[in-house]
């Protein structure tokens, strides 16, 4: 059960990529709301993080999940077809994350912050890695929507909601 949930988180994050691949953005946009505590715990679960919103199918993008059950998925994906998975155990508090990579042992631990945006386009949220470990250790930073949430599958694109129906 656990290892089907894994894959449709993964499935989440490739499939808002691929459906909505036309609406590209670039800005970071304006701060709204700076979110902390356990109010930004929260919003980190279960949506698709995504360091660009590709403009066209071979764009290289990276992708994190990460599930209220502590584990997550990292995509590195060379275009909308061809993609790395990297499943992590991870432990969050409402300020840092610490990863560790089933396949390879390796750790990692950042702090982060996460904020509400204007940016026009398909993000709203913002999450910065101080010390991401799939960035060298850089600061790094991601874009989702707070719409976008496996746990309220209703509010998923009407395609995704429909394929992660055809796979239960």
């Amino acid at each position: 059960m656990k290892g089907r949930r894994i894959f449709l988180f993964f499935l989440l994050g490739a499939l808002c990529v691929s459906v909505m691949l036309a609406a590209g953005c670039s800005s970071h946009g304006k701060v709204v709301e700076k979110y902390s505590g356990l109010k930004a715990q929260n919003l980190l679960f279960n949506r698709p993080w995504l360091d660009e919103y590709p403009s066209k199918p071979e764009q290289r993008f990276n992708v994190y999940v990460f599930s209220d059950e502590s584990i997550g998925v990292h995509d590195k994906a060379d275009s909308a077809y061809r993609h790395l998975l990297d499943i992590f155990a991870f432990k969050a508090t409402p300020e840092r994350v610490q990863f560790l990579f089933l396949h390879d042992k390796r750790k990692g631990d950042s702090a982060y912050k996460l904020e509400r945006i204007d940016k026009g386009g398909q993000f709203n949220l913002k999450l910065t890695f101080t010390s991401d470990p799939q960035a060298g250790g850089k600061t790094y930073i991601y874009f989702s929507n707070l719409e976008w949430s496996n746990r309220e599958k209703g509010t998923l694109p009407m395609e995704v909601r429909a394929f992660i129906d055809r796979l239960r």
